[in-house]
């Protein structure tokens, strides 16, 4: 099958965004500052922003109706203190939320944004820097098409997307739709936009396949928390945030949320019930809020992390590392439902009541009915420093650097609990290995008090886990041998 039918070529660039001397429109230019503006203020990590590139077909001569606009935020992942592959995972989570909250178009062209790193190569006809106004590289109009050919790439494709809708596990077509827009980038990177993954990527989403994935992952989960035995009888994640922003007031605290800021440093995550984690597979975490009049404290709580912590497992062959826990406490934030919870007034007094009603409630239970401050439950599901928490996941890598931390330590000096209850619950297996009796343990409860966490923090850091060379930290790099992938590929010519 070859794909030269889908290039169109034009005299000039797309008149929906450029004008006749090939400078950005101006209400453009305004919108996509206003778009990355929202997306920024959705990021509660740190980001310095060096450049914004807008890149792809619609900075080129070969658009079509279906080419959307990618915009490209670069920002130095050298000035985040955290390892490159958590940050792109945590910008990546950002990323796709912001996408699947907000329905963008300018002028009927879909927006897509992305996170880079400014040492990552992007290879584009056409690269126009939105915080300079100019061209970076401006097209070149192409002369002879690239002719590509990617018959059997693109029938296993479709039958890999068709076979994993017809299972309807949620897990599978989250890793379809993962790998293609992989393939895409990783093409893009390596042979620029006329490459076969990039062209691949585009004739799956021209044919309607990638909306056909999307749909079936929000189906299949959908019917997987219907029918999930939940541990936790609360509200998700989504609905959460969902019936705050389609309430005026509660949309007033959505947008107020900002201006608050979570802990950032791990020894502000001390505060975690060990216990009910390893033991009922609850993650219960306190986190720091510094609000704009005082700090308070959101207590969230979520279930599921073990079982998606063994998923990640069998994907790295077994190995327990800091990438791990990560994945597996953004994939259950996500998906999992959630209590809430905040030491603020506003929550004391507006939606404690509320919350206890439905059954959300992370911390004391409020029988006092709201009559006066929140007589009718219209004002959202939370403060906004609870909208804060659940509407961001950069606190995320705190708790899970805290949770590894706290394991390494505790294999180390209780390895009698370690051995009962931690690698159980962590593996699904039993310990097989010689155990070392606790001098001082001689029960089954795991030592959960913020000094000993601040050891293991402080053990972690003595270690040095992440100095270069270190192949037990989050470089590992799983294989997956379902994984869609170009063979041979190699640059084409325009």
């Amino acid at each position: 099958m070859s794909l030269r039918e889908k290039f169109e070529v034009h005299d000039i660039l797309n008149p929906k965004l450029w004008d006749s001397d090939n400078n950005l429109l101006e209400d453009v230019e305004q919108r996509l500052f206003a778009i990355i503006d929202q997306f920024v203020s959705t990021i509660e990590y740190p980001i310095s922003i060096a450049d914004v590139h807008l890149v792809g077909s619609n900075c080129n001569y070969n658009y079509t109706d279906k080419s959307d606009l990618d915009v490209h935020i670069v920002t130095n992942f050298d000035l985040i203190n955290a390892p490159k592959e958590i940050t792109q995972l945590l910008f990546n989570s950002v990323k796709a939320k912001f996408n699947a909250d907000y329905d963008i178009k300018i002028r009927g062209i879909d927006v897509e944004l992305y996170i880079e790193d400014i040492t990552a190569t992007t290879m584009s006809n056409g690269i126009y820097s939105l915080c300079t106004g100019k061209w970076v590289k401006f097209p070149t109009k192409l002369e002879n098409l690239p002719d590509l050919d990617v018959s059997s790439q693109l029938k296993k494709c479709v039958d890999r997307i068709q076979t994993v809708i017809e299972n309807g596990n949620s897990d599978s077509i989250e890793s379809t739709i993962n790998d293609l827009y992989m393939l895409r980038k990783n093409s893009l990177d390596n042979y620029g936009e006329f490459s076969k993954g990039n062209q691949l990527f585009k004739e799956i989403r021209n044919l309607g396949l990638l909306d056909d994935l999307k749909s079936a992952y929000k189906k299949s989960r959908s019917m997987e928390l219907t029918l999930e035995s939940m541990q936790l009888n609360e509200d998700s994640r989504a609905s959460l945030l969902t019936k705050s922003k389609h309430s005026k007031k509660g949309m007033q605290r959505f947008k107020r949320r900002v201006k608050s800021r979570v802990a950032n440093t791990v020894k502000q995550y001390n505060s975690i019930d060990m216990n009910k984690l390893f033991k009922q597979d609850i993650l219960t975490v306190d986190i720091h809020v510094k609000g704009e009049t005082d700090d308070y404290e959101v207590k969230i709580s979520f279930g599921g992390f073990l079982e998606l912590l063994k998923d990640q497992l069998e994907k790295q062959d077994g190995v327990l590392n800091l990438k791990a826990i990560t994945r597996a406490l953004v994939n259950g934030f996500n998906r999992d439902d959630v209590y809430i919870h905040c030491s603020c007034p506003d929550w004391q007094y507006r939606y404690a009541y509320y919350a206890t009603v439905n059954q959300l409630n992370s911390g004391d239970e409020e029988h006092r009915p709201s009559n006066i401050t929140n007589p009718d439950d219209k004002l959202g599901s939370g403060c906004k420093h609870v909208l804060l928490v659940l509407s961001n996941t950069s606190w995320i890598l705190k708790v899970a650097s805290t949770i590894y931390n706290y394991i390494n330590y505790m294999e180390k000096h209780y390895q009698r609990l370690y051995a009962d209850i931690i690698y159980p619950a962590v593996y699904g297996k039993k310990y097989e290995e010689p155990v070392q009796l606790d001098l001082f343990t001689d029960d089954d409860t795991l030592d959960t008090e913020k000094d000993t966490i601040d050891a293991s923090n402080k053990y972690a850091a003595d270690k040095n886990k992440f100095k270069q060379g270190n192949t037990q930290g989050v470089r590992f790099a799983p294989k997956n041998k379902d994984k869609i992938t170009i063979d041979s590929e190699e640059p084409t010519e325009a």
